[in-house]
């Protein structure tokens, strides 16, 4: 459920600095009010700082700094490959997924469906809350069946629900719409939910965050800045509707295939380890 927390409180911050955009753009506020933001962000950052000061490390992490490597990136690419590039397709798959959520959608209820930015930003609000909503529930129940398991769910709902989803976004009436918004935040959810627990069990604990952090924010910076940029051309190239539905599609049936051909690799690198460490 903490890997669902995670995700979901991105959506918090979001949703907060968008009311406080709102907030401080208004008339009647003085012309440095937007400064307050960022006076504000400061102090969750220095909360940040002694919460994460007071939290005692597992004891597995504090047996591991005892066998730190010098350069962790070399000792990644060479003990832990596979889980590198599992990781980052990760950051691959979420980065289109959850920019589509959060840029796209909006620009694809606006600019080729004819409605007004307030009306796409209303609409758009439905998919964002359903994302915050479910990344918790879809979190817990990795809990329970695993997170890979319940990454391979995610998988097989991106095959056919971002179809449905983009049927229900081209429909006039907004309840549609709103159904429309609600599957591409569930799905989205699916692999947000779980995502977090799932990279942590990719790498051993010595190489974990930098494994972790190096493979997947370099997937999501790919495909995060250039998802809203393809579909745009695409769309505006063959004039299909459905055409962020396929891509959507495409992608979970990639993310299928390289989880299913990399993850039985990594879990047969590491067993060996682990059995040793248990016959200790």
């Amino acid at each position: 459920m903490i890997s669902g927390i995670l995700s979901g409180s991105v959506v918090v911050g979001s949703l907060l600095a968008m009311f406080m955009g709102f907030i401080t753009t208004q008339a009647f506020m003085p012309t440095w009010a937007w400064r307050t933001s960022f006076a504000l962000g400061s102090l969750v950052s220095v909360a940040g700082f002694f919460i994460r000061r007071n939290t005692a490390e597992s004891l597995e992490f504090v047996q591991a700094k005892t066998t730190v490597k010098n350069i962790p990136l070399v000792t990644v690419w060479n003990e832990d490959k596979n889980s590198f590039f599992l990781s980052l397709s990760t950051g691959l798959i979420n980065g289109v997924l959850s920019y589509t959520l959060f840029s796209f959608s909006c620009i694809y209820l606006t600019k080729y469906m004819g409605h007004t930015l307030s009306q796409g930003m209303f609409y758009h609000l439905f998919g964002v809350i359903t994302h915050m909503c479910l990344c918790p529930l879809f979190g817990s129940l990795s809990d329970k069946i695993s997170p890979v398991n319940s990454l391979k769910l995610g998988g097989r709902l991106s095959l056919f629900m971002p179809l449905i989803a983009f049927f229900l976004l081209q429909m006039n009436s907004g309840i549609f719409i709103i159904m429309g918004q609600i599957l591409l935040g569930t799905f989205v959810a699916s692999f947000g939910g779980p995502g977090h627990y799932f990279l942590q069990t990719l790498f051993p604990t010595n190489n974990r965050y930098t494994g972790v952090s190096f493979g997947f924010t370099i997937g999501i910076a790919i495909t995060g800045g250039s998802t809203p940029l393809i579909l745009t051309y695409l769309l505006n190239t063959y004039s299909n509707l459905y055409i962020p539905a396929i891509y959507l599609s495409i992608w979970g049936a990639l993310w299928l295939v390289v989880l299913g051909y990399f993850y039985p690799k990594i879990r047969a690198h590491h067993q060996p380890k682990i059995i040793l460490k248990r016959a200790a």
